[in-house]
């Protein structure tokens, strides 16, 4: 007989010395330090075999250095872990288990493992003897004489004469999975018979789920061959890819879109395929497709990821830009298909679905994952993508990764990094990259690729298609003033709509509050009431302001539902709605304010007609004025080279190599006002880092997240119980100096109407205090457990009329009808038409719905015991079981979660009753309920049978996907989140970042692209109005096809003036007075001025116009230096010629104000205030006026320390009883170069208006 003893060891992590060891052998069993005594033991019971978990590459490793040593000579080494490896091969985890832990036990215990190890042993043993008896053969075949399972196959006492033909076998058994030759796999079986054990193990059981991240981390090579078994690029045909996608997108009839190339040859247009594109994407090629609106891109990139999915459950990573797109795609993909997960780590997500969704990721069972590019700087995202094969990275709208792009963002060239540390992995080999846009000129295909070039190596193959779509129909209408433009709309409505209702898009991009005016006014028109049109808005954060009380109606879900199931007709939107939207049939799309590029028009009126065999109508209302509010736009959220040097000289004083500093807290430094909402400082703070980066300056890595908080203590809303807990505390002096911070957070937090996010600088800015006092604040908060860590989320429940509970039984019901009907098939029917199923009074035809609870449950199994598998072939799915498992034990498993979902709805019944009746007033029984999902496991764990926390999260998430009554909204977190810096060796330099060197060659270009895109766009629409259809459709593809120099030459645009942020006819309206000499382009203007240079108005628009046109720059040399005081005027209005003045006007001379005040400086170039625009001036400290355009400061005046200040004249007309007007008219614009450091400043000279307290309205 055989006898094993049972082994396990703990090494002390410091020194690497035995800790502690643990044995049982027989009934006998001890735990002590003692090397030999434990081997006196094993002397004694003389075992033929040692069993231990990891025994081989850990315990033994130790052991040998020890007087054990001799014993191994005379014993034949188990390993569990191994053994574990091979027959479960799609485990999660192969851990020892360790029951004998809890909160308070947390110790290793060797002896207890020991035991653990025979238990398992046992179970891995019986699971050995239920192997199919070829699969038992082909395992000793390949694996009697490898270290790891040597003494197990010498312990089955097993051995073959023949072998077996294992190609053959596997061929007869896994048929078309089974891709490579017979010669190469035979070459596998001589050189690697451990790593293709695991390979056909892995095939031959649960394959639905990705191979053990335990296994290809030890043993690396297990991908490749992988790959080259189960994947053969030469058999995808075709024939091959159509049947593929009938079979998984439910197409009846199916052929593959072809498109024009994107070339000015007429007479050689040419054609790309989409099969073309998802034949190189099926192998390892990485691909540039520039594809129309609607040419099926999410198609064309999902279809070779899935094909990779079913071969070896690869990963595919999908990068998108929108989490609109993003939900839409993945709402899109779950409808047609259900033997494949779709799904996204993305701001969209409650909390509990972010964490379902990332476990996930790690469990294997994601097969397409869509993220946000700013979730790559999450170390949760980045540590779930290493557990996996990523088999490529698909960047949609790829357009975004070029600075030459209409829609440029920063986090895009993170991609690049984050692949190249995957590949870092020693499993991960080089990952392909597909780059998709709909919109991309040949200068930003030629960013793309160097970009990859130069940080991948990557070369593509490239897929060029026009974006010419035959089936929408341009027109552009030009109006004169909002009034006409509403008008026009009208009108055009009425048309459209005449015979029949049309769907139709009414985009205003950049506004969501003219959104909500325009659907508002749309809807209260007796016009457009007698279309009995159904109209909703959509925007970004329509959502939050229905959940704030700021809106009513229909969530951003329920207007996409309702408007694909043409419920609605009419959607007055962003540019947050539409891309990708799954709808064929939208015949109008009408632009009642502007898009910001021709890319981002055409994209944006591509959503029209994706249905080949219909038209859609495109119209663009517009006005001049559209465009020079466009231009206001562009110089707002410009960034200047000050701003990037305030960065610079910032980070530069931290005396560290690597900084870790929020945006807000960069932003406060450089003195932005980070409180005004209309300051988008995190665009400024990363554009500059970006900008930074890109000059080798500083790199930006992944962001350092400290979370405080996920709840605070169920009584800590009520501040009497706050002041209960701290008041004794700060009595006995136990709070340091931090009581009263410590109130005034809980009072912050308590009195939020939504449980939200909550960032800890926005916390500080709030209390008063600095972070690190912050920091200081939370612990003690959390010590005295008002904050804690139990998760709280927010719940919306609508019981109205017992809602939630009827849907809850009905939905329950039809699983369990589901489950009985399947139950009494025979035992051997596998393949089960779900027709069969669909027969109850109750179900209206819910297919679908069926489908979602049958792969529910293949879900289920895997969040521990993986026992069921499920495939969907149209209305057909097919059923199969490992590990002995069926039916029963399937309904155990949905009998546990039926269980636990209605203590969960019950819970949340409860807590909103128990709202609704401490509420005075009557309440309907609709609302959100916040509560613990810690405490509330806690509590179905004493009611029901106990589950892991992902085990209570599926089931919370569950009833969320299936109930419309049950929705989950947020979580609360606060938590501290830096970007990590890291200073490079061009910080070091005296100068790092320099206007000429940098900012001129990069930042400067990108912005006046952004300018020249306007005027594109203009030209476009005038051609629309004037001239034939014919030759617009010319202007737009040779303007995606050209070089952008050639095609500006072409169609004639004036270099001078489309860098101008200024439309053609108001810059006409400046100088219409002007002769042609005096038009004539500046380029380097010098002017010199002296007491008289301002004789008249013809003079000072002189004055402006050369401020405004000049090419390069306009020096500006004071001869008599008294002009800085004496270019002032005062104005005095007399209404009655012997009465004191009534009204003065001041006019500020350049004397008057500080010329080289930085933050001036970076208000003008952001609000770009013009002549004749009214702006604001305030007194901010004693003596000290600043004036400001749209909240950014754009001059501050001089103290008031000579009676020559226009300050000092300001204060003394107060005091004789005048009132400064807070408006102030901008009157000139000077750009003068300082001769020193050859920098430029921009200075702006208003008019000032004073009057008396009397006549004040």
């Amino acid at each position: 007989m055989s006898l094993i003893a049972y082994l396990d060891i703990e090494v002390n992590p410091n020194n690497s010395s035995i800790k502690e060891l643990g044995l049982l052998v027989e009934k006998f069993g001890i735990k002590g330090s003692s090397i030999s005594y434990i081997s006196k033991i094993i002397k004694h019971y003389k075992p033929n075999y040692i069993c231990g978990h990891n025994f081989v590459k850990h315990d033994k490793y130790f052991l040998s250095d020890t007087s054990f040593n001799p014993i191994f000579n005379e014993v034949e080494i188990i390993d569990t872990l191994y053994l574990s490896m091979l027959l479960f091969p799609h485990k999660i985890s192969h851990k020892l288990l360790k029951p004998y832990k809890d909160e308070i036990n947390i110790e290793n215990n060797p002896l207890g493992d020991a035991e653990q190890t025979k238990n398992l042993f046992n179970f891995l043993d019986e699971k050995y003897n239920e192997c199919d008896k070829s699969l038992q053969q082909i395992f000793w075949q390949l694996l009697h004489d490898n270290k790891y399972y040597k003494g197990y196959f010498i312990y089955k006492n097993i051995s073959y004469e023949n072998d077996t033909d294992i190609f053959l076998y596997l061929k007869e058994k896994l048929k078309d999975k089974i891709q490579c030759q017979r010669n190469e796999f035979n070459e596998y079986v001589a050189t690697c018979p451990l790593e293709l054990s695991f390979i056909i193990a892995f095939l031959l059981t649960d394959n639905k789920t990705a191979i053990s991240e335990i296994i290809f981390k030890n043993h690396p090579d297990v991908v490749k061959i992988l790959k080259v078994i189960t994947f053969n690029k030469e058999l995808i045909s075709g024939d091959y890819l159509t049947n593929f996608a009938k079979n998984e997108f439910g197409f009846t009839d199916f052929k593959f879109r072809k498109f024009d190339k994107a070339n000015n040859d007429i007479f050689n247009r040419g054609v790309i395929s989409q099969k073309d594109i998802i034949q190189d994407s099926s192998g390892y090629d990485s691909v540039l497709a520039i594809l129309p609106t609607g040419g099926g891109k999410t198609f064309t990139f999902q279809l070779p990821a899935l094909i990779k999915a079913q071969a070896y459950k690869s990963l595919t990573v999908v990068i998108s830009p929108l989490q609109a797109l993003m939900k839409d795609q993945i709402q899109s993909f779950k409808d047609k298909n259900q033997n494949f997960i779709v799904t996204a780590v993305s701001g969209f997500l409650s909390p509990i679905e972010r964490l379902n969704n990332i476990e996930e990721v790690r469990n294997g069972n994601i097969d397409i994952l869509y993220l946000a590019p700013e979730s790559l700087r999450a170390n949760t995202v980045i540590s779930a993508l290493k557990k996996r094969i990523i088999e490529r990275f698909v960047i949609d709208e790829a357009h975004c990764l070029s600075t030459w792009g209409h829609d440029f963002r920063h986090d895009y060239f993170y991609i690049s990094t984050i692949i190249k540390e995957l590949q870092t992995e020693k499993h991960q080999h080089k990952i392909p990259v597909s780059c998709f846009t709909a919109t991309a000129k040949p200068e930003v295909i030629l960013d793309i690729k160097k970009h990859f070039a130069d940080k991948l190596a990557i070369n593509f193959t490239e897929f060029i298609g026009s974006a010419e779509r035959e089936n929408l129909n341009y027109k552009a209408i030009k109006v004169n003033s909002v009034e006409e433009k509403y008008n026009v709309l009208i009108e055009e409505l009425q048309r459209i709509n005449e015979n029949k209702k049309v769907a139709t898009i009414i985009y205003i991009p950049h506004n969501a509050k003219k959104c909500r005016d325009i659907c508002e006014q749309l809807l209260q028109d007796p016009k457009i009431n007698s279309l009995d049109l159904v109209i909703e808005t959509f925007y970004s954060k329509l959502d939050e302001d229905i959940e704030n009380g700021k809106k009513i109606g229909r969530n951003k879900n329920e207007i996409l539902d309702d408007f694909i199931e043409n419920k609605i007709d009419v959607v007055v939107a962003t540019t947050a709605f539409g891309m990708g939207i799954d709808k064929p049939n939208i015949q109008a799309v009408i632009h009642f304010e502007q898009s910001d590029s021709l890319e981002s028009y055409i994209q944006e009126s591509g959503r029209g007609a994706r249905d080949e065999k219909l038209e859609a109508e495109c119209i663009v209302l517009y006005s001049i004025e559209d465009f020079n509010r466009a231009f206001n736009n562009l110089n707002r959220s410009k960034v200047g080279y000050p701003e990037i040097t305030s960065v610079v000289k910032y980070l530069k004083k931290i005396n560290l190599q690597t900084i870790y500093k929020t945006p807000k807290e960069i932003a406060e430094k450089m003195g932005i006002d980070t409180e005004d909402s209309k300051i988008d400082y995190k665009t400024t703070i990363n554009t500059a880092i970006a900008e930074l980066e890109n000059h080798n300056i500083l790199t930006r890595g992944q962001n350092k997240t400290r979370i405080f908080a996920t709840s605070f203590d169920d009584n800590g809303k009520r501040m009497d119980r706050v002041h209960e807990i701290l008041d004794p505390l700060e009595k006995e002096k136990k709070l340091d100096d931090c009581y009263k911070d410590m109130i005034l957070v809980m009072q912050n937090i308590s009195n939020r109407s939504k449980l939200d996010v909550i960032e800890i600088d926005d916390l500080a800015s709030i209390v008063g205090v600095d972070n690190r006092k912050m920091y200081k604040v939370m612990s003690y908060l959390t010590n005295a457990e008002l904050l804690k860590f139990d998760n709280d989320i927010s719940i919306f429940i609508n019981n109205e009329n017992d809602k939630l509970n009827k849907e809850f039984e009905k939905h329950f019901k039809l699983e369990w009808q589901i489950l009985e009907k399947i139950k009494k098939l025979p035992e051997y029917e596998k393949n089960i038409n779900l027709r069969y199923l669909n027969d109850f009074p109750d179900t209206e035809n819910h297919i679908k719905q069926i489908k979602k609870i049958v792969q529910s449950w293949q879900t289920l199994a895997k969040i521990k015991t993986k026992i069921f598998n499920v495939r969907f072939k149209k209305d057909h799915c097919y059923c199969e079981f490992n590990e002995g498992a069926g039916w029963n034990d399937i309904e155990k498993q949905i009998l546990v979660r039926q269980n636990i979902c209605e203590f969960i709805k019950n819970e949340t019944i409860a807590l909103l009753e128990e709202k609704i009746k401490n509420k005075i007033k009557l309440s309907k029984k609709k609302d959100e309920v916040e509560l613990s999902t810690i405490n509330l496991k806690v509590a179905s764990d004493n009611k029901n049978q106990k589950i892991s926390i992902t085990g209570f999260h599926h089931c919370i998430v569950y009833l969320h996907n299936n109930l419309d009554n049950f929705q989950l909204r947020k979580g609360r977190l606060i938590y501290h989140q830096a970007y990590k810096i890291i200073k490079q060796e061009g910080m070091n330099i005296n100068k790092p970042y320099q206007q000429m060197k940098h900012y001129n060659q990069t930042l400067k270009p990108y912005y006046e692209r952004k300018i020249e895109a306007v005027h594109i766009l203009i030209k476009f629409l005038t051609m629309l109005v004037k001239d034939s259809i014919k030759n617009t459709k010319s202007y737009v593809a040779d303007y995606f096809v050209m070089d952008y120099k050639k095609f500006k030459k072409k169609y004639k645009f004036d270099e001078s003036k489309i860098k101008l942020p200024i439309t053609q006819e108001r810059l006409n309206a400046i100088i219409k007075d002007l002769n042609s000499e005096q038009k004539k382009v500046f380029d380097d203007v010098y002017i010199c001025i002296e007491n008289n240079f301002f004789q008249n108005d013809y003079d000072k628009r002189l004055f402006y116009v050369a401020i405004s046109r000049a090419k390069n720059h306009l020096s500006i040399n004071l001869k008599n230096n008294n002009f800085l005081s004496s270019y002032q005027d005062e104005i005095i209005n007399y209404d009655n010629i012997d009465a004191e003045p009534k009204k003065i006007v001041f006019m500020m001379g350049l004397g008057d104000i500080s010329l080289v005040n930085e933050y001036s400086q970076r208000g003008v170039e952001r609000s770009n205030p013009m002549a004749g625009e009214i702006v604001n001036i305030k007194e901010i400290k004693t003596d000290w006026f600043c004036v400001y355009k749209n909240n950014a400061q754009i001059a501050s005046l001089s103290k008031a320390n000579d009676n020559q200040r226009l300050s000092y004249k300001i204060i003394q007309k107060i005091k004789a009883g005048y009132v400064l007007n807070q408006e102030a008219k901008v009157e000139h614009v000077v750009v003068w170069t300082n001769k020193d450091d050859d920098k430029k400043y921009h200075q702006v000279l208003c008019k000032i208006y004073m009057q008396k307290k009397n006549i004040i309205q």
